[in-house]
């Protein structure tokens, strides 16, 4: 059982790092057709699609990666709480 709340601990922190380096590397022109960049945003599309949905463009800001962030901080709380028996 601790194996796999780890595994999820770790996928949590790679996805969470993977939207953080999306953003970065989205503020240089030049690295956007990498390849890192294109295999960025395969990784984070499905997370960032639906923060996305829910999230208003405000102007050229795009409050949707804060979202996701906030998002996944919650889903992993949710299922490791249900799996430790400490969410209820």
């Amino acid at each position: 059982m601790t194996f796999l709340i780890v595994y999820i601990n770790i996928f949590f922190e790679v996805l969470s790092f993977a939207i953080m380096a999306r953003i970065i590397l989205s503020w240089f022109q030049g690295m956007q057709p990498s390849r890192l960049y294109l295999f960025l945003v395969d990784t984070t599309q499905p997370v960032m699609s639906l923060a996305q949905k829910v999230t208003p463009r405000i102007g050229i800001l795009d409050f949707s990666p804060i979202v996701a962030l906030l998002g996944l901080e919650i889903a992993r709380n949710i299922i490791l709480g249900l799996m430790t028996g400490q969410f209820f």
